[in-house]
């Protein structure tokens, strides 16, 4: 059964995968997950604010220091470490 903590993690782990600048199959192939399951994520990031659509297949993060919050969650010597892959 799918929990709203299991929705939470897999929101994390697309903002973390989106990192860099990735098309969606990018993403896709980098959680394990068909591509059209990757857009519902992304369609869910857009309407939340959290990212806006780029070029074709992108996103970028909307909030301003957020690319960088989310390179230091996966940074081991930051205080904001996820540990997250």
């Amino acid at each position: 059964m799918f929990c709203e903590h299991q929705s939470f993690f897999v929101y994390q782990k697309y903002l973390i995968a989106v990192l860099g600048n990735k098309r969606l199959k990018e993403v896709a192939q980098q959680l394990d997950v068909t591509p059209s399951y990757a857009s519902q994520y992304r369609r869910r990031a857009i309407a939340r604010h959290l990212v806006r659509p780029g070029s074709y297949g992108h996103v970028q993060y909307i909030l301003p220091f957020f690319n960088e919050f989310i390179w230091a969650t996966q940074d081991p010597d930051s205080i904001y470490f996820y540990g997250l892959e």
